[in-house]
């Protein structure tokens, strides 16, 4: 057990997808296999009921607000319910597998020498009902180089507008605890890509394409990103490392349906200022402010356009 790092996740699951539930499980077990220490912040769904057994990791519930991306919000409360003693914090999403046994130690080592890293060289989407990769002959799989991995290679890619010459810039990263507590996770996007954004500021390259092309410029969204992003570089001044090893990632409907270029392209006609839309409620967690019902309306809509179960399948709450 690597004492003095903790992994960290979100779980919200606003329809009730099946899929979504059985990948924490899948996931949840192989942190404890491999030793981790684990702190779940789940939100309830709608009708108030939560989905996770909490016998195997430390988990934190709250309620209200399901309807909103709360990801890095989420995280960012999770934050307030570590131990003193974890010194370095990974932050993962719920749907993955790693293989290699020591990515934990390698993780915690690495961050001695790095301020971020990202925890994986290559990611692979597998295809559904697979638990672990079986080589080429595998249908339906995808495999990504990860963003950080990209950055060493030449750090000029995080600098590139296309997302597939920079590599992959979600699933996992970790960073050591003063950091974190210093400038937090960027919660101000709530399309789904605050991993993206958040991925060029730890290159440095705050003034990529791809930022302005997913938030613009000028504007309140963009101005209140970029406050978060000037104090995040000031600490972190380019220092990304990358654990070698390969990350595995599993079914939960069809990558297109995510949406997300197309998604952040919408959001744009929301002008969303985030002092004015959102706010943080009594949970920790964003509620909405004075957001527009058609706003609304979006942000409900992103979560049943995911269709997580494929093929329309019915859900939950």
């Amino acid at each position: 057990m690597v004492n003095d790092t903790w992994v960290i996740t979100c779980y919200f699951n606003p329809l009730g997808y099946r899929s979504r539930r059985e990948n924490f499980q899948h996931f949840s077990g192989s942190i404890a296999k491999q030793g981790g220490q684990l702190l779940v912040i789940e939100l309830a769904a709608p009708n108030g009921s939560f989905d996770l057994d909490t016998d195997s990791y430390h988990c934190v519930r709250v309620t209200g607000n399901g309807l909103i991306w709360q990801k890095e919000r989420m995280l960012n409360v999770a934050l307030k319910h570590l131990p003193p003693e974890c010194r370095k914090i990974v932050w993962s999403d719920g749907d993955l597998i790693f293989e290699s046994a020591d990515w934990l130690a390698e993780t915690s080592g690495m961050l001695e020498d790095h301020v971020v890293v990202q925890l994986f060289d290559h990611c692979l989407w597998l295809p559904e009902g697979h638990l672990d990769y079986q080589g080429e002959t595998q249908e339906g799989g995808e495999v990504r180089e990860s963003f950080a991995a990209c950055y060493l290679r030449d750090p000029s890619l995080s600098r590139r507008e296309i997302y597939a010459n920079h590599g992959h810039t979600g699933f996992a990263w970790a960073a050591r605890r003063d950091f974190l507590g210093a400038c937090g996770f960027y919660d101000g996007c709530i399309t789904g890509s605050g991993d993206h954004l958040m991925a060029h500021v730890f290159a440095g390259a705050l003034s990529s394409p791809c930022i302005s092309k997913m938030i613009g410029e000028g504007h309140a969204y963009a101005n209140h990103f970029h406050d978060w992003a000037e104090r995040a570089h000031a600490l972190c001044q380019g220092r990304l490392g990358c654990v070698p090893g390969r990350v595995l990632h599993l079914w939960h409907g069809m990558l297109e349906k995510r949406q997300y270029f197309e998604r952040n392209q919408e959001f744009k006609r929301f002008e969303f200022d985030p002092h004015r839309d959102i706010r943080v409620g009594t949970n920790g967690l964003w509620e909405w402010a004075e957001a527009s019902p058609a706003l609304r309306n979006w942000a409900a809509g992103g979560f049943r356009s995911r269709d997580e179960d494929g093929a329309g399948a019915n859900t939950e709450g």
